[in-house]
């Protein structure tokens, strides 16, 4: 399906990668404000494939540009969460 000129395919990667980009930003920004120098990142969005390479790939492009320095960031991911909410 096409909305206007672009595959609904297109415009949705599109609005992804807008996304992560920002996430991606105001992270790197707040631990730098901060001194922060290990990053987590958790839930069902961030542990998908693309985006878990989306943001890996952007971070770490970041701060090479930024601070000349390769960064550390980790993914939580869990198997199940609220199981003895009770």
């Amino acid at each position: 399906m096409t909305v206007g000129k672009f595959n609904r395919e297109d415009l949705t990667h599109a609005l992804l990668n807008y996304f992560v980009l920002d996430v991606v930003q105001c992270v790197q920004l707040i631990a730098k404000v901060h001194g922060i120098k290990r990053i987590f990142f958790c839930g069902s969005f961030a542990s998908t494939p693309l985006v878990h390479r989306m943001i890996t790939t952007e971070y770490v492009r970041r701060n090479l540009l930024l601070l000349g320095m390769a960064a550390v960031i980790r993914f939580i991911i869990f198997v199940s969460f609220a199981v003895d909410l009770f």
